[in-house]
Protein backbone atom coordinates (compact mmCIF):
# COMPACT_ATOMS: atom_id res chain seq x y z
CA UNK A 1 0.00 0.00 0.00
CA UNK A 2 1.28 3.91 -0.23
CA UNK A 3 0.97 4.34 3.07
CA UNK A 4 1.52 3.21 6.58
CA UNK A 5 -0.92 2.76 9.71
CA UNK A 6 0.35 6.65 10.72
CA UNK A 7 -0.39 8.12 7.32
CA UNK A 8 0.62 8.52 3.85
CA UNK A 9 4.48 7.26 3.90
CA UNK A 10 7.30 10.22 2.92
CA UNK A 11 7.21 12.15 -0.21
CA UNK A 12 9.91 10.80 -2.21
CA UNK A 13 12.55 13.17 -3.37
CA UNK A 14 11.60 15.57 -6.28
CA UNK A 15 13.38 16.40 -9.68
CA UNK A 16 15.74 19.00 -10.07
CA UNK A 17 13.01 20.44 -12.44
CA UNK A 18 10.31 20.46 -9.54
CA UNK A 19 12.95 21.44 -7.41
CA UNK A 20 13.15 24.76 -9.23
CA UNK A 21 9.74 25.53 -10.00
CA UNK A 22 8.15 27.64 -7.25
CA UNK A 23 6.20 26.22 -4.25
CA UNK A 24 2.72 26.80 -4.68
CA UNK A 25 -0.39 26.22 -2.10
CA UNK A 26 -0.29 22.66 -1.25
CA UNK A 27 -3.35 20.49 -2.33
CA UNK A 28 -3.23 18.56 1.04
CA UNK A 29 -4.60 20.91 3.06
CA UNK A 30 -3.93 19.44 6.48
CA UNK A 31 -4.09 15.64 8.40
CA UNK A 32 -5.71 14.81 11.20
CA UNK A 33 -6.29 12.10 13.58
CA UNK A 34 -10.00 10.85 12.81
CA UNK A 35 -10.42 10.94 16.96
CA UNK A 36 -9.65 14.15 17.32
CA UNK A 37 -11.09 16.07 14.12
CA UNK A 38 -14.42 17.50 14.45
CA UNK A 39 -17.26 15.66 13.02
CA UNK A 40 -17.85 18.73 9.99
CA UNK A 41 -18.81 18.13 6.58
CA UNK A 42 -16.73 19.26 4.10
CA UNK A 43 -16.43 22.87 2.68
CA UNK A 44 -17.05 23.85 -0.50
CA UNK A 45 -13.95 23.21 -2.95
CA UNK A 46 -13.12 20.62 -0.26
CA UNK A 47 -12.75 17.38 0.02
CA UNK A 48 -12.42 14.85 2.87
CA UNK A 49 -9.68 11.42 2.47
CA UNK A 50 -9.92 9.00 5.60
CA UNK A 51 -7.81 6.10 5.85
CA UNK A 52 -7.46 3.19 7.95
CA UNK A 53 -4.93 0.98 10.06
CA UNK A 54 -4.37 -0.85 7.05
CA UNK A 55 -3.59 1.77 4.86
CA UNK A 56 -7.00 1.76 2.77
CA UNK A 57 -7.98 5.59 1.76
CA UNK A 58 -11.93 6.46 1.29
CA UNK A 59 -13.73 9.46 -0.04
CA UNK A 60 -16.24 10.54 2.71
CA UNK A 61 -18.69 13.35 2.20
CA UNK A 62 -19.58 13.35 5.57
CA UNK A 63 -17.71 12.46 8.88
CA UNK A 64 -18.08 8.19 9.38
CA UNK A 65 -20.06 6.98 12.45
CA UNK A 66 -18.62 5.48 15.24
CA UNK A 67 -19.42 1.14 15.85
CA UNK A 68 -21.94 -0.09 17.29
CA UNK A 69 -24.40 2.39 16.02
CA UNK A 70 -22.66 5.26 16.60
CA UNK A 71 -20.82 4.47 19.45
CA UNK A 72 -17.48 3.76 19.89
CA UNK A 73 -14.43 4.71 17.61
CA UNK A 74 -14.34 4.00 13.87
CA UNK A 75 -12.19 2.23 12.19
CA UNK A 76 -10.40 4.97 10.25
CA UNK A 77 -7.33 6.51 11.74
CA UNK A 78 -6.69 9.88 9.57
CA UNK A 79 -8.63 12.38 8.23
CA UNK A 80 -6.91 14.00 5.24
CA UNK A 81 -8.65 17.19 3.90
CA UNK A 82 -7.62 18.34 0.04
CA UNK A 83 -8.05 21.23 -1.98
CA UNK A 84 -10.26 20.70 -5.40
CA UNK A 85 -10.93 24.51 -6.15
CA UNK A 86 -9.78 25.36 -9.68
CA UNK A 87 -6.54 26.68 -10.30
CA UNK A 88 -4.43 28.59 -12.44
CA UNK A 89 -1.12 28.31 -12.63
CA UNK A 90 1.43 30.48 -15.16
CA UNK A 91 4.97 28.08 -15.85
CA UNK A 92 8.05 29.55 -17.55
CA UNK A 93 11.08 27.74 -19.00
CA UNK A 94 14.01 27.69 -21.76
CA UNK A 95 13.49 24.59 -23.88
CA UNK A 96 15.83 23.81 -26.56
CA UNK A 97 15.16 24.45 -30.48
CA UNK A 98 16.72 23.02 -33.22
CA UNK A 99 18.83 25.64 -33.86
CA UNK A 100 22.01 25.44 -32.05
CA UNK A 101 23.20 27.36 -28.70
CA UNK A 102 19.43 28.79 -29.57
CA UNK A 103 16.31 28.08 -27.42
CA UNK A 104 12.53 28.99 -26.68
CA UNK A 105 11.05 30.97 -23.68
CA UNK A 106 8.01 28.98 -23.52
CA UNK A 107 5.01 30.45 -21.06
CA UNK A 108 2.23 28.42 -20.33
CA UNK A 109 -0.90 29.24 -18.33
CA UNK A 110 -2.73 26.75 -17.50
CA UNK A 111 -5.88 25.86 -15.37
CA UNK A 112 -5.92 22.51 -13.31
CA UNK A 113 -7.68 21.24 -10.31
CA UNK A 114 -7.72 17.56 -8.18
CA UNK A 115 -10.29 15.35 -9.58
CA UNK A 116 -9.54 12.08 -7.57
CA UNK A 117 -8.30 13.32 -4.43
CA UNK A 118 -7.83 9.56 -3.13
CA UNK A 119 -5.16 9.31 -5.77
CA UNK A 120 -3.77 12.38 -4.40
CA UNK A 121 -3.51 11.07 -0.59
CA UNK A 122 -2.38 7.94 -1.46
CA UNK A 123 0.87 9.45 -3.52
CA UNK A 124 1.03 11.89 -0.63
CA UNK A 125 1.18 14.80 -3.28
CA UNK A 126 2.65 17.86 -1.49
CA UNK A 127 2.11 20.17 -4.47
CA UNK A 128 0.28 19.86 -7.57
CA UNK A 129 1.65 22.91 -9.84
CA UNK A 130 4.63 20.92 -9.36
CA UNK A 131 3.66 18.22 -11.53
CA UNK A 132 1.83 19.83 -13.63
CA UNK A 133 4.53 22.42 -14.68
CA UNK A 134 6.92 19.52 -14.99
CA UNK A 135 4.55 17.56 -17.66
CA UNK A 136 3.52 20.50 -19.46
CA UNK A 137 6.91 21.65 -20.31
CA UNK A 138 8.07 18.01 -21.01
CA UNK A 139 5.64 18.49 -24.12
CA UNK A 140 6.96 21.67 -24.59
CA UNK A 141 10.34 20.17 -24.76
CA UNK A 142 9.29 17.74 -27.13
CA UNK A 143 7.68 20.21 -29.57
CA UNK A 144 10.86 22.86 -29.48
CA UNK A 145 13.43 20.50 -30.82
CA UNK A 146 11.99 20.16 -33.87
CA UNK A 147 11.63 23.77 -34.65
CA UNK A 148 14.45 26.11 -35.88
CA UNK A 149 14.26 29.39 -33.54
CA UNK A 150 13.14 31.51 -36.67
CA UNK A 151 10.09 29.20 -36.63
CA UNK A 152 8.81 30.85 -33.57
CA UNK A 153 5.13 31.19 -34.29
CA UNK A 154 5.00 27.55 -36.08
CA UNK A 155 6.48 26.20 -32.65
CA UNK A 156 4.09 27.86 -30.45
CA UNK A 157 1.03 26.92 -32.86
CA UNK A 158 1.89 23.33 -32.59
CA UNK A 159 2.27 23.19 -28.72
CA UNK A 160 -0.67 25.24 -28.40
CA UNK A 161 -2.64 22.45 -30.37
CA UNK A 162 -0.89 19.48 -28.77
CA UNK A 163 -1.87 21.01 -25.03
CA UNK A 164 -5.60 21.72 -26.16
CA UNK A 165 -6.46 18.87 -27.50
CA UNK A 166 -7.89 16.82 -24.87
CA UNK A 167 -7.94 16.90 -21.04
CA UNK A 168 -4.86 16.09 -19.50
CA UNK A 169 -5.90 13.61 -16.45
CA UNK A 170 -2.58 12.50 -14.46
CA UNK A 171 -2.73 9.43 -12.23
CA UNK A 172 -1.63 11.56 -9.29
CA UNK A 173 -5.45 12.67 -9.49
CA UNK A 174 -4.72 16.01 -10.99
CA UNK A 175 -6.96 16.69 -14.17
CA UNK A 176 -5.33 20.12 -16.47
CA UNK A 177 -8.54 21.61 -18.05
CA UNK A 178 -7.26 24.43 -20.13
CA UNK A 179 -4.01 25.60 -21.19
CA UNK A 180 -2.70 29.25 -22.77
CA UNK A 181 1.02 29.51 -24.71
CA UNK A 182 3.49 31.86 -25.63
CA UNK A 183 6.78 31.97 -27.07
CA UNK A 184 9.82 33.77 -27.44
CA UNK A 185 13.05 33.69 -28.49
CA UNK A 186 15.48 33.40 -25.44
CA UNK A 187 17.83 36.85 -24.61
CA UNK A 188 20.81 35.70 -26.86
CA UNK A 189 18.52 35.00 -29.99
CA UNK A 190 17.09 37.75 -29.69
CA UNK A 191 19.86 40.33 -29.36
CA UNK A 192 20.96 38.33 -32.60
CA UNK A 193 18.40 38.54 -34.48
CA UNK A 194 17.81 42.88 -33.22
CA UNK A 195 21.25 42.99 -34.55
CA UNK A 196 20.78 41.01 -37.83
CA UNK A 197 17.39 43.19 -38.64
CA UNK A 198 19.88 47.13 -37.99
CA UNK A 199 21.90 45.58 -40.53
CA UNK A 200 19.69 44.48 -43.03
CA UNK A 201 17.72 48.20 -42.17
CA UNK A 202 21.30 49.85 -42.82
CA UNK A 203 22.15 47.79 -45.89
CA UNK A 204 18.73 49.09 -47.96
CA UNK A 205 19.48 52.81 -46.39
CA UNK A 206 22.62 52.58 -47.89
CA UNK A 207 21.73 50.87 -51.24
CA UNK A 208 18.82 53.55 -51.20
CA UNK A 209 21.56 56.45 -50.77
CA UNK A 210 23.58 54.85 -53.25
CA UNK A 211 20.93 54.92 -55.65
CA UNK A 212 19.92 58.55 -54.89
CA UNK A 213 23.62 59.59 -55.47
CA UNK A 214 24.09 57.89 -59.21
CA UNK A 215 20.77 59.41 -59.39
CA UNK A 216 22.26 63.08 -58.68
CA UNK A 217 25.82 62.81 -60.12
CA UNK A 218 25.87 62.31 -63.49
CA UNK A 219 29.49 63.21 -64.50
CA UNK A 220 32.96 63.74 -62.57
CA UNK A 221 31.77 67.70 -62.11
CA UNK A 222 29.07 66.89 -59.82
CA UNK A 223 30.78 64.44 -58.26
CA UNK A 224 34.20 67.11 -57.43
CA UNK A 225 31.63 69.51 -56.83
CA UNK A 226 29.60 67.05 -54.25
CA UNK A 227 32.70 66.72 -52.16
CA UNK A 228 34.08 70.23 -52.58
CA UNK A 229 31.04 71.36 -50.32
CA UNK A 230 31.46 68.81 -48.13
CA UNK A 231 34.94 70.06 -46.70
CA UNK A 232 36.60 72.89 -48.83
CA UNK A 233 39.79 72.21 -47.49
CA UNK A 234 40.09 68.52 -49.51
CA UNK A 235 40.40 70.50 -52.69
CA UNK A 236 44.12 69.41 -53.48
CA UNK A 237 43.54 65.82 -52.42
CA UNK A 238 40.35 65.52 -54.68
CA UNK A 239 42.31 66.93 -57.53
CA UNK A 240 45.31 64.08 -56.94
CA UNK A 241 42.57 61.38 -56.49
CA UNK A 242 40.36 62.89 -59.93
CA UNK A 243 43.72 62.81 -61.83
CA UNK A 244 45.09 58.81 -60.32
CA UNK A 245 41.60 58.00 -61.58
CA UNK A 246 41.88 58.69 -64.66
CA UNK A 247 45.25 57.37 -64.97
CA UNK A 248 44.38 54.47 -64.43
CA UNK A 249 41.47 54.15 -66.85
CA UNK A 250 43.77 55.54 -69.28
CA UNK A 251 46.11 52.41 -68.77
CA UNK A 252 43.39 50.08 -69.00
CA UNK A 253 42.43 51.19 -72.15
CA UNK A 254 45.83 51.42 -73.55
CA UNK A 255 46.27 48.07 -71.96
CA UNK A 256 42.97 46.83 -74.03
CA UNK A 257 43.87 48.12 -77.02
CA UNK A 258 47.64 46.64 -76.63
CA UNK A 259 45.94 42.92 -76.66
CA UNK A 260 43.79 43.71 -79.51
CA UNK A 261 46.89 44.57 -81.94
CA UNK A 262 48.94 41.27 -80.33
CA UNK A 263 45.97 39.29 -81.59
CA UNK A 264 45.31 40.88 -84.94
CA UNK A 265 42.20 42.28 -84.01
CA UNK A 266 42.91 45.87 -84.63
CA UNK A 267 46.23 47.91 -86.82
CA UNK A 268 47.67 50.26 -85.11
CA UNK A 269 46.63 53.09 -87.16
CA UNK A 270 42.65 52.51 -85.88
CA UNK A 271 44.18 52.03 -82.44
CA UNK A 272 45.89 55.66 -82.73
CA UNK A 273 42.39 57.09 -84.08
CA UNK A 274 40.57 55.59 -81.12
CA UNK A 275 42.80 56.09 -78.69
CA UNK A 276 42.65 60.21 -80.07
CA UNK A 277 38.63 60.09 -79.47
CA UNK A 278 38.67 57.98 -76.08
CA UNK A 279 41.58 59.45 -73.97
CA UNK A 280 41.55 63.02 -72.93
CA UNK A 281 41.93 65.23 -69.79
CA UNK A 282 38.84 64.86 -67.26
CA UNK A 283 36.43 67.09 -68.86
CA UNK A 284 33.46 69.14 -67.56
CA UNK A 285 35.05 69.65 -64.05
CA UNK A 286 33.57 73.20 -63.71
CA UNK A 287 31.87 73.69 -67.13
CA UNK A 288 30.17 70.54 -67.93
CA UNK A 289 29.17 72.19 -71.08
CA UNK A 290 32.50 72.20 -72.64
CA UNK A 291 35.51 70.33 -72.65
CA UNK A 292 38.18 71.32 -69.82
CA UNK A 293 40.79 69.96 -67.89
CA UNK A 294 41.18 69.24 -64.50
CA UNK A 295 41.88 72.76 -63.42
CA UNK A 296 38.60 73.84 -66.10
CA UNK A 297 40.78 75.81 -68.76
CA UNK A 298 38.86 75.29 -71.99
CA UNK A 299 40.76 72.53 -73.92
CA UNK A 300 41.43 73.69 -77.70
CA UNK A 301 40.52 71.94 -80.60
CA UNK A 302 42.94 70.48 -82.98
CA UNK A 303 43.23 72.75 -85.84
CA UNK A 304 42.04 71.10 -88.74
CA UNK A 305 44.50 70.82 -91.69
CA UNK A 306 45.22 73.99 -93.97
CA UNK A 307 44.47 73.68 -97.64
CA UNK A 308 47.46 74.29 -99.26
CA UNK A 309 47.64 77.85 -100.87
CA UNK A 310 49.55 80.16 -102.13
CA UNK A 311 50.59 82.71 -99.89
CA UNK A 312 51.90 86.29 -101.12
CA UNK A 313 55.59 86.96 -99.84
CA UNK A 314 55.37 89.61 -97.34
CA UNK A 315 56.02 93.17 -97.75
CA UNK A 316 59.00 94.36 -96.25
CA UNK A 317 58.86 97.95 -94.59
CA UNK A 318 62.42 99.43 -94.26
CA UNK A 319 61.38 100.75 -91.09
CA UNK A 320 60.57 97.22 -89.37
CA UNK A 321 62.93 95.69 -87.16
CA UNK A 322 65.02 93.49 -88.27
CA UNK A 323 64.03 90.37 -85.64
CA UNK A 324 61.28 88.97 -88.33
CA UNK A 325 59.92 85.03 -87.36
CA UNK A 326 60.60 82.43 -89.58
CA UNK A 327 57.75 82.24 -92.06
CA UNK A 328 57.38 78.65 -90.59
CA UNK A 329 56.46 80.07 -87.22
CA UNK A 330 54.49 82.57 -88.76
CA UNK A 331 51.06 81.06 -89.46
CA UNK A 332 51.30 79.14 -86.61
CA UNK A 333 48.76 79.50 -83.80
CA UNK A 334 50.28 80.61 -80.33
CA UNK A 335 47.51 78.49 -78.39
CA UNK A 336 48.29 75.57 -79.68
CA UNK A 337 47.61 72.63 -77.51
CA UNK A 338 49.46 69.83 -79.00
CA UNK A 339 48.37 66.60 -76.96
CA UNK A 340 50.04 63.82 -79.06
CA UNK A 341 52.14 61.19 -77.40
CA UNK A 342 53.96 58.16 -79.05
CA UNK A 343 51.74 54.60 -78.37
CA UNK A 344 54.03 51.84 -77.14
CA UNK A 345 53.76 50.07 -80.68
CA UNK A 346 54.69 53.25 -82.48
CA UNK A 347 58.44 53.12 -80.67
Amino acid sequence: MDQNAEGPRAEVPQSPDRQDAPLAAPVIISRTPVRTAAPAAAMPGRALVYSDRDGRTEHLTAPPRGRFGGFGATRYEWRFEVDTTLRSDTFTASVPSRTETARFVVTVEAEWSVTDPVRVVRRGLADGARLVRSRLLTVARSVGHGYRIEQISEMEAVLADRLAAEYRQYPEGITVHRCFVAAEPDQRSRAKQERLDDARVERQLSEEEVGALRASVRNSSDLFLMYLAQDRNRVGDLIMDMRKHEEIREERVIELFNRAVEQNIMQPAEVNEMLRRLLGPITGVFQPDARTDLFGTRELPVPAAAEPSVIPAPVVDATDDEDVMPDDLRNRPENVVDEWRPMPWDS
